[in-house]
């Protein structure tokens, strides 16, 4: 059996933190980053998909340090429970969003992280739609 591998860009030295954040993907160099197809969920256009690096431990054990992030950048519309990568007054950061009221509040999934509530001045940058280092083979 052959694994199909989609090509998507990369955003070298760009990292989405777990906890204070981190220099924003739409200002670095980038590059190429291949995923097999089939890990993928369907009806992505892997052209619109952009590939970054985790940094920290905040998210785990869901993302570790240094996994592949694939973003959705056209899904910038919160849902309750899924990840995305957001732009903070700090820098990039990837968070769990849960609505609390009329209020989206960003989480951690390892303990101990205080929640904070998405403010006027953040902004979704896109949603994760893959991460892990499984299968993945970066070309710098």
């Amino acid at each position: 059996m052959t694994i199909r591998h989609l090509a998507l860009r990369q955003a070298h030295d760009v990292r989405a933190a777990g906890g204070v954040g981190e220099e924003i993907f739409e200002e670095a160099e980038s590059g190429t980053l291949y995923i097999a197809a089939d890990d993928l969920p369907p009806n992505l256009d892997p052209d619109r998909l952009v590939g970054i690096r985790a940094a920290g431990r905040s998210m785990e054990p869901t993302i570790h340090d240094e996994d592949v992030l694939v973003l959705n950048p056209d899904a910038t519309d919160p849902r309750e429970g899924a990840v995305f990568v957001i732009r903070t007054d700090s820098g990039l950061v990837v968070k769990r969003l849960r609505r609390e009221g009329d209020t989206w509040t960003m989480t951690s999934d390892a303990p101990g992280w205080e929640p904070r509530p998405v403010t006027g001045q953040d902004r979704i940058i896109g949603h994760v739609v893959w991460f892990g280092p499984e299968g993945v083979i970066v070309q710098e």
